[in-house]
């Protein structure tokens, strides 16, 4: 998983570990680092020297890309001659006859030699048990992505030192010989000439850490760091290549992202107001509509009312109202005339119902025989289909009687 400190940071950084075997269980280290930012390179040598591993890994941030250069005690260094075309096994076996080449990581550089003369080969060996148990102490928490055994991997930055020709150069216990065209060979001891200080880029540092140098050169330049061709180094190369390929990929679509991101909030945040805007109409809308479903509902049920009524017939009313009232007799009192009366229903029915084309009136009559001459004429008129006495009572005198008549028209 990538950090997003990671992302952002265009530096690429390196740490350099130089284990010097002191014994069976005992090392040396000195902890180196270097970081590339677009063309430059800066280093710093030493951070931190101590036996301490632990001490050492603190030092070094999880995840970092780690090179580890291996001398001292269990390494071994030989010049062979006329050899420079031979095989790793062929050369493993000058130096120790009938050892397995596979018990063993080798590391070898050819000495430049006049034109025409076989080239000789210097010869760095180191058993993969001792190696192995160096690497697996760090390789769980970082990318150990380089490695090599003994110095001569130096030879690759003679060209910024400005070493001049036939000089030494002193490394742990051992002096090698720089010819004009590159490193001759090495001397097991180390005389006056040796040179134990060098400058690069305005720092003076100590000879010893020139192979330190050497392989994070190599690896920020992308070079072949794996002088040993120990397996578990390439696997985490080509790990930390990857994950550099995919950082680099998101740092340049990181800013195209943003700003997708950007134009992508700006459409939402529009898109989001009209829908808000739309929202607020349906919701203004459908609280319309269910008034309008009311009104319809109400006005249904007051059409049907009135329709049951008779109210909406194509019933002259008027006209069967001045025929009556024409009609009338002095000696008759109207109380209450109905058009299209109630029909009287239980008091658990909530449903009201009409009388169709009925006129029923009630009223009081003071003489009995001008009351029935005039039930006659009105059964006389042809726009009365029917005309029947629903009720004609005397009250307590008898000179006026309540009645109720009921017309069909």
């Amino acid at each position: 998983m990538f950090r997003l400190a990671d992302i952002l940071n265009f530096s690429n950084s390196f740490y350099v570990i130089d284990a010097e075997v002191v014994d069976g269980n005992s090392y040396n280290y000195s902890l180196a680092s270097m970081t590339r930012k677009n063309e430059d390179v800066d280093f710093s040598f030493p951070v931190l020297n101590s036996r301490d591993i632990e001490e050492i890994q603190k030092n070094i941030p999880d995840e970092a890309n780690v090179g580890i250069v291996i001398n001292g005690k269990g390494t071994l260094y030989r010049t062979l001659k006329e050899c420079a075309e031979e095989d790793n096994s062929a050369l493993l076996n000058r130096i120790l006859p009938d050892a397995n080449v596979d018990d063993y990581y080798l590391q070898r550089i050819n000495t430049p030699t006049p034109s025409g003369q076989k080239g000789n080969t210097i010869l760095s060996i180191v058993r993969k048990e001792l190696a192995d148990s160096i690497i697996n102490q760090f390789k769980s928490r970082v990318h150990l992505v380089a490695f090599s055994v003994g110095p001569f991997i130096f030879d690759n930055l003679l060209s910024v030192l400005s070493l001049p020709p036939h000089s030494s150069v002193a490394y742990k216990n051992i002096q090698v010989e720089i010819g004009e065209e590159g490193i001759t060979g090495f001397m097991p001891q180390q005389d006056d000439r040796a040179v134990h200080n060098l400058e690069l880029a305005d720092q003076t540092f100590n000879s010893d850490l020139l192979p330190s140098l050497a392989l994070g050169f190599a690896f920020l330049l992308g070079e072949e760091c794996n002088y040993a061709g120990v397996d578990s180094v390439y696997q985490c190369k080509e790990e930390s290549q990857y994950r550099q390929k995919s950082i680099n990929l998101i740092r340049i679509f990181l800013p195209a992202l943003f700003v997708l991101l950007l134009c992508s909030y700006f459409l939402f945040d529009h898109y989001y107001s009209k829908v808000e805007e739309l929202n607020s109409q349906i919701t203004l809308n459908e609280q319309l509509i269910n008034r309008l479903e009311e009104l319809k509902e109400s006005y249904a049920s007051k059409s049907k009312f009135l329709q049951q009524s008779g109210l909406l017939s194509d019933t002259k009313y008027a006209y069967y109202l001045d025929l009556f009232a024409s009609h009338i007799p002095s000696s008759i009192v109207l109380e209450d005339i109905t058009i299209n009366p109630k029909i009287k229903k239980s008091a658990l029915s909530k449903e009201i119902a009409f009388e169709r084309n009925i006129m029923q009136v009630t009223g009081s009559s003071f003489d009995s025989y001008k009351f029935n001459a005039w039930i006659k004429k009105l059964k006389e008129i042809e726009e009365f289909k029917e005309v029947n006495i629903l009720e004609y009572e005397y009250q307590d005198s008898e000179s006026c009687a309540n009645f109720s008549i009921k017309i069909l028209l």
